[in-house]
């Protein structure tokens, strides 16, 4: 049901296909759960009404609701976003913003489509200071406890962004410096400043990355997770469909061997699955592209932990003793929750948290190996 309501949206499927997905069908609750899981409920509200899809009262609310609620959503962040970007231009700050509105404004053809929890900019890293003084002066600070300030400072080299809120209207924004964690396996091609574009959002032109960045950065980011969200492929169906050639054109910023090659290829088998219409199948990642976006879509592999990331990288045949590397550095690097579970005020103390989330990790495999038992018994 998923799937056929996906390539509806996409301009792909019809809503005899729909109909028929969804003719008897009982179990619901899953279902909406699922499409909530992967961000598709806005997706799934849009083509069960254009389809006129018979569902329950209590189905109808629940997808009516999501589709009016992150309609409301996009516009507050889309105007937000503007306004930030104002601020940081008037300062002669350069900055992107990536994914959210952008994808949502962009790739799809009612922007309340794409469902997004936060917005998300790059600056070079020269330039940090003066947005984080600017962000500040908008309302945004460190996301967590404020107690926590001297050790998130003292740590922050070691990351490539900072996750700052605005509590008063409730918006997150991740204020980013690099693409791709601090010595990870893989990059983005460089020259990417000079490759930007500006993109409508609403009626505000808005500076981002360029076509082919994008999608690469599309790639990336669903490699970096495992693609445990579906959403991310269909921004990457919707872009293939909107760019005839992306792919190709993408492809020849990289070398053909590298890592990201690697991600786009299997991003490509991913979308052949999720739409065969627009991608033909064709490449060596099919087999483990069927069998992830199918696992996703049974909750198999809703899992966020960097253990299943790292397997599922290694999956697509790339370095494994630089992801061992990699691996074996993210685990002496605290993150935002060893912070604000063990919050410290003193510098000569902030080699506790090292410890402290070694404790944390051995505890979340302990109890996310019992919930995978548990999930198996049932």
């Amino acid at each position: 049901m998923i799937l056929a309501c996906i390539r509806y949206a996409l301009g792909v499927g019809s809503r005899q296909s729909v109909a028929e997905a969804t003719r008897d069908f009982q179990n619901w609750p899953l279902f909406l759960e699922t499409a909530q899981v992967h961000g598709l409920l806005q997706i799934v509200a849009a083509c069960f009404d254009s389809c006129e899809i018979p569902t329950p009262h209590s189905v109808h609310d629940t997808l009516a609701s999501a589709l009016r609620h992150n309609a409301k959503r996009v516009l507050v962040m889309s105007e937000e976003l503007t306004r930030i970007l104002r601020l940081l231009e008037a300062a002669g700050v350069p900055a992107l913003a990536l994914k959210g509105p952008v994808i949502a404004h962009t790739l799809y053809a009612d922007p309340a489509y794409r469902f997004f929890t936060d917005l998300d900019l790059l600056v070079p890293l020269a330039h940090i200071p003066d947005a984080r003084r600017i962000l500040s002066g908008a309302g945004y600070d460190p996301s967590g406890s404020a107690k926590t300030a001297i050790a998130r400072e003292q740590s922050v080299f070691r990351f490539t962004e900072l996750s700052l809120e605005n509590a008063r209207i409730g918006v997150h924004v991740d204020l980013h410096w690099e693409l791709t964690p601090k010595d990870w396996i893989a990059s983005m091609p460089r020259g990417l400043w000079d490759r930007t574009r500006t993109v409508l959002v609403g009626s505000s032109a808005i500076p981002t990355l360029g076509e082919e960045d994008t999608f690469l950065h599309l790639c990336v980011h669903g490699n970096k997770h495992g693609w445990t969200s579906l959403n991310w492929l269909v921004d990457l169906c919707s872009q293939i469909t909107r760019s005839p050639g992306i792919a190709e054109r993408s492809l020849n910023l990289l070398n053909p061997r590298s890592d990201v090659a690697a991600m786009v290829g299997f991003g490509l088998a991913a979308c052949a699955v999720v739409a065969p219409e627009i991608v033909q199948p064709a490449g060596e990642f099919n087999s483990l592209a069927e069998r992830v976006v199918h696992e996703a879509l049974s909750g198999v592999l809703h899992d966020e932990t960097s253990l299943s990331r790292f397997r599922f990288q290694s999956s697509l045949g790339m370095n494994r003793l630089a992801i061992f590397r990699f691996a074996v550095r993210r685990l002496f690097v605290p993150n935002q929750d060893d912070w604000d579970t063990l919050p410290i005020q003193q510098r000569r103390l902030l080699f506790l948290v090292v410890p402290w989330r070694l404790l944390r990790l051995t505890w979340r495999l302990a109890s996310g190996a019992e919930s995978r038992r548990s999930h198996l018994r049932s």
